[in-house]
């Protein structure tokens, strides 16, 4: 049960980095397409 919550938080770590780091990007396309 323990080891199951931790790689869930790792789980949702690592989406959370993704989608920060996919909304940086997007960003900057925005601006340099502009």
């Amino acid at each position: 049960m323990l080891s199951t919550s931790v790689t869930l938080d790792q789980h949702l770590m690592i989406r959370l980095e993704v989608s920060m780091v996919f909304f940086l990007i997007s960003k900057l396309y925005f601006i340099f397409s502009t």
